[in-house]
């Protein structure tokens, strides 16, 4: 996770920053929590929409009972 901080950081500025679920590890998602530390930026994780207006991003994702969380 340090290296792809590095490499997202020598790419210059960024606005959002998707990543997969998935890993060789497990099924924990761990990759975009750790990056989301390392850049001190916000994070959301298993989003199921995203919608952009008025240059703000709204994320939703399911939560436990089959309710949406924005």
């Amino acid at each position: 996770e340090k290296a792809l901080a590095a490499a997202i950081k020598k790419n210059g500025d960024f606005h959002m920053i998707f990543t997969g679920k998935l890993g060789i590890d497990g099924n924990v998602s761990a990759t975009s929590q750790m990056l989301a530390e390392i850049l001190a930026i916000p994070h959301v994780s298993v989003v199921n929409a995203m919608e952009y207006s008025a240059d703000k991003f709204t994320a939703k994702r399911e939560i436990e009972g089959g309710g949406v969380e924005s």
